[in-house]
């Protein structure tokens, strides 16, 4: 749901925030289409940016995408499976995730190690997957499912089992 078309700042977002996700399933209704024709895909990758400054600004904690992030749509994002964020993004973060309580959808920063830049990566969890479950289950859809399935890390169970619940 985060694209360039729907960026409307210069600062980086969810993928897929729960106030659109509720927003996007209510279009279908608007269009005569019943709930029980429809299944919710759950993302199981997250978006990378790389961030303006190595360091968050002391107003906050807004990643500014680096160009061509911030200008070119084919460079706008990177997606990452969940496989990677939990295999190797997480523990190079030293705040570990956070989370947007609006959105209901976790983040983090991290240097990388290469090129010493700050990156930000907005990714879904078994918390964030939990309330889009419950989302669908109020609207009545007929079922959830993964998108982009082999993007979990299915040889780690625990984090498959967290994320699956």
């Amino acid at each position: 749901m985060q694209t360039p078309s729907s960026a409307r700042t210069n600062v980086t977002a969810p993928n897929s925030p729960i106030d659109l996700v509720r927003s996007g399933l209510g279009e279908f209704a608007t269009m005569g289409i019943p709930p029980s024709k429809l299944v919710l895909a759950q993302p199981m990758f997250g978006y990378l940016y790389r961030c303006k400054d190595v360091t968050p600004p002391t107003t906050g904690v807004d990643c500014v995408p680096e160009p061509p992030f911030a200008v070119d749509p084919n460079g706008f994002n990177h997606e990452v499976g969940l496989n990677t964020i939990y295999d190797e993004m997480i523990s190079l973060s030293r705040d570990g995730p956070q989370w947007n309580k609006t959105a209901e959808s976790p983040w983090l920063d991290y240097i990388n190690r290469t090129d010493g830049q700050r990156r930000r990566v907005w990714y879904d969890d078994a918390r964030s997957i939990g309330a889009k479950t419950r989302l669908a289950c109020e609207l009545n859809l007929s079922g959830v499912g993964a998108w982009i399935g082999d993007a979990l890390p299915f040889w780690d169970r625990t984090v498959t089992r967290e994320v699956l619940g």
